[in-house]
């Protein structure tokens, strides 16, 4: 089943043509979709316990509810046109944290963690990636 929303922006822009593509396969497989959430929702509860971590090692202590309200904020902050969300991510956390009693200094040395983090994450995903390649 086609649920073309939208007709004229999914033929005039591609990314548009690509999200319903996306979209109509994940409705047509709902125990695929079920999983894909579950595995998202996990991911940003991971991101958010390493942003919490990394406070915690510089010797802040966060509410939790300071982490789940700002951190989605600052998730959409790396989707500003930048090199990898870098200035952007920052300049949010230096922002929001001040809110919850930290120094934007403090904070921007967490954000910067944050970014070697995810570098390291990624690679040790590549290599498994790249481990287990089929092999011919």
């Amino acid at each position: 089943k086609d649920v073309n929303t939208h007709p004229f922006l999914c033929g005039k822009i591609k990314f548009f043509q690509k999200f319903e593509d996306a979209s109509n396969l994940l409705l047509e497989n709902k125990s695929n979709a079920v999983l894909i959430i579950a595995y998202s929702f996990l991911i940003q509860i991971v991101s958010f316990a390493i942003l919490y971590l990394l406070f915690l090692g510089l010797n802040v202590t966060l509410l939790l509810g300071d982490v789940f309200a700002y951190m989605p904020v600052s998730s959409f902050a790396t989707l500003i046109p930048s090199f990898n969300g870098f200035g952007a991510q920052e300049a949010v956390y230096a922002f929001l944290f001040q809110n919850a009693g930290v120094t934007a200094e403090l904070s921007i040395a967490v954000s910067v963690m944050q970014h070697g983090v995810r570098l390291i994450m990624s690679l040790i995903g590549g290599i498994l990636i790249l481990l287990n390649l089929p092999r011919e």
